[in-house]
Parts: structure tokens; sequence; C-alpha cells
């Protein structure tokens, strides 16, 4: 039987992060990764992330690694595609010009919504003009430069959201938009949003094998949502670095078949994500709305 193909979504560079978010985690990687092990692991798993795309970010903000840009210019060299997510705080002047020069191929803004108080009480700061006015600036320059870069603005469905409205805005600053199914990592939150959901059968998440995590301290795991690391395959330091090696030694595996006997673990156990990653979900975990120069809006 032919092997799983194996794709690393994500390389989480640091846990740090500049905001403090209700609805968020907390930071359980307050650090960054050491250059060392980045390269070791980009130079061991060349195989499977030459010609692909990865997440240069997970639990932390991207631009406060201060080795992101070096980092980045070691994965292009290797013909390595780079997309970042950020909460758009440090798109400074400087940060927007190395960005486009770095040959960032997809930057995700969250900006969870358009009205100054819901976003500041799901980011906890009053920042929603600041972050608008960093977008427009990295826009300008991706324009001055013609810069091939993929721009979208991310809403969080707080319940409240006027999706309509918040894709005509960033449509109209030339911006993709998506809109994310509103969750709380922290399970704290001050508020919480009821979403009615046709009934399904819970069974095995999809993602698996593709949807591979490496975090800041060299841990794997296999789902977008695991950002504590509860459900760790193991540390790629132990394999050699290696990702191939380390799935070889059957944690996931494991992990799956449980999954289709209805027994959850960790953070699956916990989970309220688990609907939007099944074959028969009703709904998309993020929806998205693609910018047409010219289309209608």
């Amino acid at each position: 039987m032919e092997e799983e193909k194996l794709l690393i979504r994500y390389i989480e560079t640091t846990g740090r992060c500049n905001l403090r978010c209700p609805v968020c985690v907390t930071r359980y990687r307050d650090f960054d990764m050491p250059m060392d092990m980045f390269r070791a692991i980009v130079d061991v798993n060349e195989e499977i992330l030459s010609g692909n795309w990865v997440w240069l970010d997970f639990n932390g903000e991207p631009l406060m690694d201060p080795l992101f840009f070096e980092r980045v210019a070691y994965l292009r060299a290797r013909n390595i595609r780079v997309h970042i997510s950020t909460n758009g705080l440090l798109l400074t002047e400087e940060n927007c010009r190395r960005l486009v020069d770095a040959d960032i191929r997809y930057l995700v803004v969250s900006v969870p919504s358009l009205d100054p108080e819901a976003y500041a009480q799901m980011r906890g700061v009053d920042a929603l003009e600041q972050v608008l006015r960093n977008v427009r600036r990295l826009k300008r320059l991706m324009d001055d430069r013609r810069s091939p870069m993929q721009l979208q603005a991310v809403a969080i469905d707080n319940g409240l959201l006027d999706a309509n409205a918040y894709v005509r805005f960033f449509h109209g600053m030339g911006l993709h938009a998506a809109i994310h199914q509103y969750t709380t990592r922290s399970g704290h939150s001050q508020k919480q949003f009821a979403v009615a959901h046709r009934p399904v059968a819970r069974g095995e998440c999809l993602g698996r094998k593709q949807n591979l995590v490496i975090l800041c301290d060299g841990s794997v795991v296999t789902c977008c949502c695991d950002f504590k690391g509860e459900n760790s395959l193991g540390n790629v330091r132990d394999f050699g670095y290696s990702v191939r090696e380390l799935i070889r030694a059957g944690r996931l595996d494991e992990m799956l078949r449980l999954q289709r006997q209805h027994i959850f673990t960790g953070a699956c156990k916990t989970c309220s994500d688990w609907i939007y990653f099944q074959r028969d979900a009703a709904e998309k975990y993020v929806t998205e709305f693609p910018y047409r120069p010219g289309g209608d809006e």
C-alpha cells in the first residue's frame, strides 16, 4: 500500500505574541525556535517542503520573531513558498517593505471586526484604526512595487458580524476577504456565541498527515486547533529532525484508529471545533471571498 503523502503546513517559529486576546489560549511557548533547529527541520525535510507552501506561524505573532526574515530567505532559497498570518499591529513601514522584498506569497491580516467595540472585545485592545492604517500602508507599497503577494483580511463571525459589509470594505481596498467561524481557544471567554449546526456523527477528523504542525519546541501536532500541543506525536529532535520517521513511529496512526472508534483523547477530548472537520460537515470553518478586479461587488 502506497504511503500517504505528508505535508508540513505550519512551522511555528515563535510562540510569542504582542497581544493577549480574551478568546485565545494562554502563551504555552513564550519563546522563539532556535535557528539551528529551524535549519535542521528544513534541511532534513526538504523533500516534503520543496515546491509546496508553508505557514510560518501558528500560535504566535510571526513578526515578533527577530529572525523571521532570515527564515523566509532560507525557505525561499529552497523553492518553498511562505504564507503568514498576522494581527497587523507590527506592519510598520520597514516591515511592510521587508515583507514585499522577501517574496512572501500570501499574507493574512486578522481583522476580527470593523466595529471598534467588537474588535476591542475580541482583541483586548482598541487598535482597529491602527491596524487598518497598517493594512493600507502595505497595500500601497504592494501596488507601487507591483508585488504578486496575495493579501487577505479575515473576520471572526461573532454572531453580529455584517459579512457583506466586511467583504465590500476590503474588496474596496483590493484585498481578498474571509469569514472565520467564532471559536474561543481560551475556554474562559467573556462572551460565548451559540451557532446552530446540522447534527453530524463525529468520526476521524480531516487533515491527518497533510496538516502537520511543527511547534517552536520541535513537537509535532496534526491539528490547527491544538495550540497547546496536547496531542503531540513526538519531537523531531528525537527522530533526527525527520517528520517522515516521526510519523512512521505510529503515534498518529494509533490516534486515527481511536477516532474511528469514537475514542478521543487530549485536545480532541475537549474540542468544540471538530464539527467543521468532518466529511459531511454542515459548515465551513473559513469561508473565502476572493477579490476579482472589475467583478461585481
